[in-house]
């Protein structure tokens, strides 16, 4: 069993040294009572990035510290992944646009909304 450990930004730092992930780094602020945690890389196209910052408690475990780094991953993969993806030429899922547009957008009354009919239960009959 793991005791409790208490972190400081030096041993987070040495901790999140060893993960690895392209050729990312992770940024590691003080913030109140714990840490915030910055994955940063560089882009050709817009040279270096800073992704949203994720909160470390000065509590977690040190499970909970790399898996929070990976999500952290997942979500700034996931962020690119929105700006590259177009439709008909167009990004569609930008996580750039701004959310009262996007509220706008569904109040317009011009706005379709592609779904599939409901279906009754047993209708299409079983495979």
């Amino acid at each position: 069993m793991v005791g409790i450990m208490s972190w400081n930004a030096k041993s987070l730092v040495s901790l999140l040294g060893k993960v690895r992930y392209k050729d990312w780094e992770f940024r590691v602020l003080t913030k109140g009572d714990g840490f915030l945690l910055q994955p940063k890389f560089y882009d050709k196209v817009h040279g270096f990035q800073s992704c949203r910052k994720w909160y470390l408690s000065s509590y977690m475990t040190k499970s909970e510290v790399i898996q929070t780094a990976f999500k952290a991953v997942l979500s700034a993969e996931e962020h690119e992944v929105r700006e590259a993806f177009t439709y008909d030429n167009q990004t569609i899922f930008s996580p750039h646009f701004d959310v009262d547009d996007r509220v706008e957008a569904m109040r317009d009354k011009a706005i379709n909304i592609d779904a599939r009919p409901k279906v009754e239960a047993g209708l299409l009959g079983s495979i």
